[in-house]
């Protein structure tokens, strides 16, 4: 039992001890042990709001990184920022754009990609094959600056 609900606790029992005793010593308790409760309580909701707030700020920062991303992105290949729920965040003629933009790429794209350019002959394009064992899904990627060799585009 934390220290909550042991404080509500005694000050449910000292409340009604006291509806049928006159106790001073009991009266000074009971208000002691109601203002450590109320700190408690008060110090709990203070940190549930400074949590909330903290998320708040965090998916703000999110958001934003989103939005830089999709523009950045139909810079580069020439397309229009549509993104909404539900929606490509690219529109472009012939491709349809999911953009994530992460802080750090997933380390197994990383890694694939860094074997991909190591092995790619020289005048090749390097491009990273991974393929999902459960879905069974195959995904073929290729850096920023393959994909403009490739279709054009800002350099």
């Amino acid at each position: 039992m934390n220290r909550k609900d042991w404080l509500a606790k005694k000050i449910g029992l000292l409340t009604h001890y006291l509806l049928f005793n006159e106790n001073k010593r009991a009266k000074f308790i009971l208000v002691s042990y109601k203002n450590e409760f109320f700190d408690l309580w008060e110090h709990e909701r203070l940190e549930r709001t400074m949590q909330a707030e903290e998320k708040s700020r965090e998916m703000k920062r999110r958001r934003d990184r989103g939005k830089y991303g999709e523009k950045k992105i139909a810079k580069i290949v020439g397309g229009k920022v549509k993104g909404g729920p539900g929606m490509e965040d690219v529109k472009h003629s012939l491709f349809s754009f999911e953009v994530k933009w992460l802080k750090k790429a997933p380390q197994s794209i990383v890694g694939v990609m860094n074997e991909a350019h190591r092995h790619a002959p020289q005048g090749k394009i390097a491009v990273g094959v991974i393929r999902g064992k459960e879905d069974g899904e195959t995904y073929f990627i290729v850096t920023k600056n393959s994909w403009l060799e490739l279709h054009g585009g800002e350099k």
